[in-house]
């Protein structure tokens, strides 16, 4: 894989059933992310339960994510926000995975702001409030960097995910 971009030219595709390459570098905290792409990946996007998107730079593949939509409880946004008491339409960031030796170059950041615009051009269309992860708790501060908040909720099998958002209302994408 490459140690430098240039400049972020990134290119965006519909995943089509392929399986990451075998020089794919990443560690061993993403196996989850690398087997979903690999195994069930396709599943997902044959189901219409989650859209996959590769990340490209020049002809390289240098990551995906994959976004559905969710919605995130009243009880996880922030108290000093007044919101009605039942679950907000939201789209999910699912998975993201960037290649080991792209990471710091700003390739994660752009993945965000392309998921929000994609959850801004549905919102044209339904309702959608709020964009949402569940991080991993190597993720967190990637995501707090980016404009997320953390809701304080932890879910999974070891409670080892920050449920996290961003208000979509006023979202400033410069």
């Amino acid at each position: 894989m490459k140690k430098e971009i240039e400049s972020l030219q990134l290119y965006f595709r519909d995943y089509s059933g392929e399986i990451l390459p075998v020089d794919f570098e990443y560690k061993e905290e993403d196996r989850d992310l690398i087997d979903f792409y690999n195994t069930d990946a396709q599943h997902y996007c044959e189901e219409s339960i989650s859209k996959v998107i590769n990340v490209f730079h020049e002809e390289e593949l240098v990551g995906y994510f994959a976004y559905a939509v969710s919605e995130i409880n009243a009880s996880h946004l922030q108290k000093n926000d007044r919101f009605a008491p039942f679950p907000h339409p939201a789209i999910k960031l699912g998975r993201l995975l960037i290649c080991q030796s792209m990471r710091g170059m700003g390739i994660g950041t752009t993945v965000l702001k392309k998921v929000a615009t994609i959850a801004l051009d549905v919102r044209e269309i339904v309702p959608i409030r709020f964009l949402i992860v569940d991080s991993m708790k190597q993720a967190v501060q990637f995501y707090l960097h980016n404009g997320f908040v953390d809701s304080g909720i932890k879910r999974g099998k070891q409670k080892d995910l920050s449920i996290m958002y961003i208000d979509l209302k006023n979202l400033n994408l410069t």
